[in-house]
């Protein structure tokens, strides 16, 4: 069977509402205070359930605005710039602001996850379709018009829950390791007291330096470099990454397993702090807005080190010099600040302690890398209807 033999339909057909949101004034600081109603922007549409929130705002504001309450299940998509397309399913009710496209299903004709992975499998054609000269933007009436061979309303759940079975699973895994992450925090602080050692970043570093210039590459033999957006809720990711000439690297400038990366210029990634635990095919460097710093066993063990560090990122992002547009962290006053740190002769046991819980987050991650691929494959053959649901199944008994 193909979708040649479902039938066409539009977004329009298969929605009892398309709307988008709206902002309440700002000029109202109370309707943003207290508040206990999801208000999603558009950075927060991760192509999977929203389920953080950095704002939320007053019934009154709903009330008072074009901020609409969305039931749960609704499909939201960026209609404006570099957001443009990603989506997002919310997961309780909610609103939204004007950038963002909110799509009510019929579940007479549509099932609201199944149409998510319509849009989510039509991406690209749907950046493309963004026009503006300031920036990309698409039209709700465009949206509207978007068309897809449409299954049965039980085909598409069958395929709604192929596909979830596989973002679930990655949703899991995540949490898992945020929860692992966490506990990891918690014990470092707690071992934290008053009479803590206490060393400045300088002096229990062996490197404390900016990273590379690129010459950006293709060759075979570059090296991946990892840049600002690499470093994101306190982990590494290299999907942002490039490669680099490999000749014009330091070797010093090669990560090392327990190396700390800090973002260290511009605006909005600024402090971000991460640490290098990734086991990776080849050697890998940061470019030189991100400084590495690489802890002297000798002075400190570094998987205590870098969890402090982690736990400082607050006051990194504070440290910002320059011109708006243009701050930098200060690698002389990086060198300065102070770290508390366990007593030395606990700080191994605690180090094994905090890399247990390191290692199952990146076995989480690892996992999810593989879970993705799984997903990314099956969703056009899924979308088409060149693969079976039967078919897909027997896939996933060997990745779940």
């Amino acid at each position: 069977m193909s979708s040649l033999d479902w039938d066409l339909r539009n977004i329009d057909e298969l929605c009892t509402k398309i709307t988008s949101g709206g902002t309440p004034s700002r000029s109202r600081p109370e309707y943003f205070s207290g508040g206990t109603v999801p208000w999603i922007k558009t950075g927060e549409l991760n192509d999977s359930y929203v389920t953080d929130y950095s704002e939320r705002i007053t019934e009154e504001a709903v009330a008072a605005s074009s901020a609409k309450l969305l039931p749960q299940g609704t499909v939201l998509m960026a209609m404006y710039g570099a957001t443009v397309g990603a989506l997002g399913v919310l997961s309780e009710p909610a609103t939204c602001n004007q950038a963002s496209c909110a799509m009510i299903s019929d579940p007479n004709v549509c099932d609201g996850r199944w149409l998510f992975y319509a849009l989510l499998s039509d991406r690209q054609r749907i950046v493309s379709l963004a026009t503006g000269a300031a920036q990309q933007n698409l039209s709700a009436g465009t949206i509207r018009s978007f068309s897809y061979r449409t299954p049965s309303v039980a085909e598409q759940r069958a395929i709604a829950e192929v596909l979830g079975a596989l973002d679930d699973k990655i949703a899991a895994n995540a949490n898992m390791a945020e929860t692992s992450a966490l506990l990891a925090a918690s014990i470092y602080s707690s071992i934290i007291t008053p009479g803590s050692d206490v060393l400045a970043i300088g002096e229990m570093s062996t490197l404390l330096s900016r990273g590379v210039s690129p010459s950006y590459s293709d060759d075979v033999d570059a090296m991946v470099v990892l840049n600002q957006k690499c470093i994101r809720g306190q982990r590494v990711g290299v999907g942002p990454s490039r490669l680099t000439v490999s000749g014009r690297v330091r070797a010093d400038k090669i990560l090392q397993l327990e190396d700390i990366l800090i973002n260290s210029t511009g605006q909005g990634t600024l402090g971000r702090v991460a640490r290098w635990t990734l086991p990776f095919a080849g050697p890998v460097t940061v470019d030189s807005h991100i400084t590495i710093v690489r802890i002297d066993s000798d002075r400190a063990n570094p998987t205590c080190a870098g969890h402090a560090l982690l736990g400082m990122q607050a006051a990194f992002e504070e440290m910002a010099e320059g011109s708006t547009g243009q701050t930098e962290l200060s690698r002389t006053e990086l060198a300065k600040m102070k770290v508390a740190l366990p007593a030395r002769e606990s700080q191994v046991a605690l180090g094994r302690r905090l890399r247990t819980l390191q290692e199952l987050q990146n076995a989480m991650f690892a996992e999810n890398e593989t879970l993705a691929v799984t997903r990314d494959a099956l969703l056009p053959q899924l979308m088409s209807g060149k693969l079976r649901v039967r078919d897909a199944e027997k896939t996933l008994e060997g990745v779940l």
